[in-house]
C-alpha cells in the first residue's frame, strides 16, 4: 500500500559463489548506509514459509555511517527504537514473517 510503513531488518540473497557473510556486509551497506567492522554469524536457521529458506542473521559492531546504495525503485528510511519498541513491531506491525521471526530470536537471545 503507498504511503504505508513497511518494517523489515536488513536482508537479501546470496549471489552464486558468494558466502553469506559477505552478502551481509553488501546488504547492510547497500540498503542502510552503515559499513560494520566486524561481523559476526549469530544464528542460522532454515524458515519455512511458502517455502524453505534459510535465514543467516549476523551481529554488526563497530558501526560507521556511509551513503546507502539504493536501487531505483528502493526507498528506505532507517529508524533506531527501542527494545520494547522492537519487540512491539515484531509482534504487531511486520507484514513479512520472516522478518519478525529473525528480530524476535535477535532480541529474545536464543
Amino acid at each position: 500500500m503507498l504511503g504505508k510503513t513497511v518494517w523489515r531488518l536488513p536482508a537479501g540473497t546470496v549471489d552464486a559463489n558468494e558466502k553469506p557473510i559477505f552478502s551481509a556486509q553488501r546488504e547492510l551497506r547497500e540498503e542502510t548506509g552503515l559499513v560494520a567492522k566486524k561481523i559476526k554469524l549469530i544464528r542460522y536457521y532454515e524458515y519455512m514459509g511458502w517455502v524453505k529458506f534459510p535465514i543467516f542473521i549476523f551481529e554488526a559492531t563497530g558501526i560507521k555511517k556511509d551513503n546507502q546504495k539504493l536501487d531505483f525503485y528502493e526507498k528506505i528510511k532507517l529508524f533506531k527504537v527501542s527494545k520494547k519498541r522492537a519487540i512491539k513491531i515484531a509482534l504487531e506491525e511486520m507484514e513479512e514473517p520472516h522478518h519478525a521471526f529473525a528480530l524476535l530470536k535477535v532480541l529474545g537471545g536464543k
